[in-house]
């Protein structure tokens, strides 16, 4: 019996239309194409081939490696969309399918997000985006820590899931964060807990003296491409600082507090300017 979505190591037994016959024991032999051979084949020879179904599917062979086989997560780019699912590119033949119940958020076309290669009843290659729960925990990161990390699953009321280096659980809580997210996208965070479960409590944003400089460049930055004035103060809201600088409020009045007393802006009651010409 083969093992569909895996590599095994099997037998040509003759050459036939299109490529080659190729078996293990008793099985019916199955179809290495010619163009999924890699080196030359000969008569009896043993051949390290990936199983799977092709568009009709028929049981066929490739010697090329595809980007991820039955258990693996991966980083794969969404095809096609219609209307049961979608389709991601997997270096075969034939894309992988994506299950309309399968995906946490809709999917879009060319874009790219981490999926879980499994088997349907009917033994075809399928892709999930609902991995998070199957994501270890047994890592050494430690507080401070700068990590890359793929968002898996976005909770508002929460924050967002993402799996640390493709294979570890982490979350971004809601009060952690002040930009919006998509499934898929690849940030860099740090390590602002780790929790008994050894699960990873994440942030956007740096320790607080490294921030302080991000954060104060990014307000002169703006004041520049704005006229060297803009209309946000003491009083202006969390949210329209969140919406405009992507911080909070405290961290803003920590940047305009550097940048006042760096001697490159004048604070007034309804507005804050650059000093001097510029």
């Amino acid at each position: 019996m083969y093992n569909m979505g895996t590599f095994q190591l099997l037998e040509v037994v003759g050459e036939i239309q299109g490529g080659y016959a190729i078996k293990s024991g008793e099985d019916d032999p199955i179809l290495l194409p010619t163009g999924e051979c890699i080196g030359d084949i000969e008569m009896n020879d043993n051949v390290m081939v990936f199983v799977y179904k092709d568009t009709k599917d028929r049981l066929v062979a490739t010697m090329k490696t595809p980007l991820a086989t039955v258990g693996d997560i991966a980083y794969l780019k969404v095809v096609d969309m219609v209307e049961f699912g979608g389709f991601a590119h997997i270096g075969l033949q034939r894309d992988i399918f994506i299950p309309l119940q399968e995906m946490e958020t809709p999917l879009k076309i060319n874009n790219s997000y981490l999926f879980r290669v499994y088997l349907d009843k009917t033994s075809r290659l399928c892709a999930t985006t609902k991995i998070y729960n199957i994501l270890s925990t047994d890592h050494s990161y430690k507080t401070n820590d700068r990590v890359k990390a793929t968002v898996v699953k976005i909770n508002p009321e929460v924050g967002v899931f993402v799996a640390v280096d493709d294979k570890f659980q982490g979350m971004i809580p809601k009060n952690e964060y002040f930009e919006n997210f998509e499934l898929g996208q690849v940030v860099e965070l740090r390590v602002i807990r780790v929790r008994e479960d050894k699960k990873l409590d994440l942030a956007t944003r740096r320790l607080v003296a490294d921030q302080l400089v991000v954060d104060s460049e990014k307000i002169y930055s703006k004041l520049l491409a704005e006229g060297g004035k803009l209309y946000f103060h003491d009083k202006s809201s969390p949210d329209a600082i969140k919406a405009e600088f992507e911080m909070s409020k405290k961290a803003f009045k920590r940047a305009v507090g550097r940048l006042l007393k760096d001697n490159k802006i004048e604070i007034y009651e309804e507005f804050i300017q650059v000093k001097g010409d510029f």
